[in-house]
């Protein structure tokens, strides 16, 4: 059974504030690949998020 996987590109800007946020998340993909540095980010958000609400 072949599974499907969505999928998301994510473009950065040529200002300073997304070079740096590119750079950032570059230089950490060195230590887990940049999709799962993406998607603990996303998980982190959603969580608070959730928590927030109650």
């Amino acid at each position: 059974m072949d599974k499907k996987q969505k999928r998301f590109n994510i473009s950065f800007k040529e200002n300073e504030k997304e070079i740096e946020l590119y750079n950032w998340i570059r230089n950490k993909s060195d230590i887990a690949p940049i999709s799962t540095i993406i998607k603990e980010i996303l998980y982190k958000a959603m969580k608070e998020e959730k928590e927030g609400r109650n």
